[in-house]
């Protein structure tokens, strides 16, 4: 075969092995920082990802076109920069954190089949639950395809969260 018809790709390497754990570690200790922190909050999101799939990967679907697409436009507005700069980072913000939002609600799932009648362990669901989401992206040929499924599935959970904890706090305040 000549040189310039052979492929670049040599498959899962161990640089590949370390990189995937690196990842899976720095996600664990990001998500337990955030369950310390937000409990309320993170199990709301992964309680949105389990309870209404369907929903919330359409609505995840949705945030992940169009939020570029907001900035983007916001952007062509010369004082609307900022505001485009800011949505941006959401996004990006968001996608990183999909690992961990999707990781709590898998773990939460899976624990749940597993161990009936009692309420899974947080830590223990986003360890066993982000080793599944890690395992899955790694995959040859529809890891890419899986991560954006779970980024959508996350986003979707993030918002519709947000959404019902702004509704209640307006409940509270007015």
């Amino acid at each position: 075969i000549p040189d310039d018809e052979k492929k670049d790709d040599k498959g899962y390497t161990i640089g590949s092995f370390f990189w995937d754990t690196w990842w899976y570690l720095g996600s664990l200790a990001l998500g337990a920082v955030m369950l310390a922190l937000f409990r309320p909050f993170m199990v709301d999101v992964a309680g949105n990802i389990t309870g209404a799939t369907i929903r919330t990967l359409g609505l995840g679907v949705l945030f992940l076109i169009c939020l570029p697409i907001a900035a983007i436009a916001v952007a062509l507005t010369l004082i609307g920069v900022p505001a485009a700069v800011l949505i941006a980072l959401l996004w990006l913000l968001l996608l990183y954190l999909a690992d961990i939002f999707t990781g709590l609600a898998i773990g939460n799932w899976l624990l749940g089949r597993l161990r009936k009648g009692s309420a899974p362990r947080p830590f223990l669901s986003l360890a066993l639950g982000l080793l599944v989401v890690t395992v899955l992206c790694a995959l040859p040929w529809i890891g890419w395809v899986l991560g954006s499924i779970i980024s959508a599935l996350a986003m979707g959970g993030f918002f519709v969260a947000a959404y019902n904890a702004r509704s209640r706090a307006q409940s509270v305040t007015g």
